[in-house]
């Protein structure tokens, strides 16, 4: 009998350490859950940036107009560990490699519509209200809020690409 009382005992005691543990553990996430959102939100929640390299790329594509040329990065500043786990686990640099093509059209578009077009398209929808994001939507086939990746496929890849100011 006091053997079995001790082993109800010592069941109690894990039962009420792990208890605590769990506790703490609870305590630690909702505290990491404020630090989040007194951080930066885009950077907790979208880590991740896609790129093309440099201008002698662009330059090289736009000579050859080859899209085989291009190359698109995938990277997480600031956190070589993230990304490396993600291509480890994804492959996503091979797989967002298939889509130059989107690269290419994201290149040409931003080459040919500047704001003098911008400006154009306003007056040919006269009467009707359309946004700089409207705009970039019709255009470019994105959604410029960062929060609406999810919405469309290759968003972020394109909103990356777009907001990359040596591109064109």
């Amino acid at each position: 009998m006091k053997r079995f009382l001790s082993w109800i005992i010592s069941i109690q005691n894990r039962f009420i350490l792990s208890c605590v543990r769990i506790s703490i553990t609870c305590s630690q996430v909702a505290v990491h859950a404020t630090s989040i959102r007194n951080n930066d939100i885009n950077e907790t929640l979208n880590p991740f940036q896609f790129s093309i390299p440099h201008d002698k790329v662009v330059l090289e594509y736009l000579k050859s107009n080859t899209a085989e040329a291009l190359e698109i990065c995938f990277d997480a500043p600031g956190n070589n560990l993230l990304r490396e786990n993600h291509e480890k686990c994804f492959h996503i640099t091979p797989l967002y490699s298939a889509f130059k093509d989107v690269a290419e059209e994201i290149i040409w578009k931003r080459k040919a519509w500047d704001k003098s077009y911008m400006k154009m398209m306003e007056n040919q929808y006269d009467g009707m209200t359309i946004t700089p994001s409207l705009q970039k939507r019709i255009i470019f086939g994105f959604l410029e809020n960062e929060t609406d990746i999810h919405l469309r496929p290759l968003t972020k890849l394109q909103q990356d690409l777009y907001n990359q100011q040596d591109l064109v």
